[in-house]
């Protein structure tokens, strides 16, 4: 299973061109996998912004990083994978980009049940990939994919163990980003 050009443009609503050295790559590595081991996913049911929930943290970029890390790890079923600040990276080949990381972690047991009938998800949600950035308005979001979506858009079903892990992690996450809820 991959991510297609044809789903990363309809998702996020960039043209299909401006992907082309991305599709160049792709097909090089997909061209030497036998097409009957590939699975390629319908995408006519995706458009802008599918799958991904997006909360607006009440705290500056650092804090709501760090009070992100600090919830993650607190949980007993977790474990931290790291973190790749984007800022830092595009800075290092000269190009500018506001505060921007993204978190990597998972919960090998919970993950293992979401993942169990239905595998393909663990290209879109397993390990957790949490995008941290500030946007040209100075305001902190937070990122992450809706397991269930990807489940439906795989398989057209979601699983209990998706929706529950769906469940707490948009309450986790909350719990951490605003003020109301410390």
């Amino acid at each position: 299973s991959f991510t297609s050009v044809e789903f990363i443009a309809k998702r996020h609503d960039v043209s299909v061109y401006d992907l082309s050295e991305y599709k160049l790559k792709m097909d090089e590595v997909l061209n030497s996998v036998d097409k009957s081991y590939r699975t390629e996913t319908n995408v006519d049911l995706v458009s802008k912004g599918f799958g991904i929930i997006n909360l607006r943290s009440d705290f500056d970029f650092e804090t709501t990083v760090n009070k992100l890390t600090e919830i993650v790890n607190a949980q007993s079923d977790t474990r931290w994978f790291g973190d790749v600040d984007y800022q830092l990276e595009a800075k290092a080949l000269g190009t500018e980009l506001n505060p921007t990381k993204i978190l990597l972690f998972g919960g090998p047991a919970p993950g293992a049940k979401a993942m169990s009938s239905t595998p393909k998800i663990g290209l879109d949600a397993f390990c957790q990939k949490l995008l941290v950035y500030e946007n040209e308005k100075g305001e902190t979001w937070v990122a992450f994919n809706d397991i269930v979506d990807f489940s439906k858009l795989y398989y057209g079903k979601s699983t209990k163990p998706q929706e529950v892990i769906n469940k707490r992690l948009v309450a986790t996450f909350s719990k951490a980003i605003k003020e109301e809820m410390e």
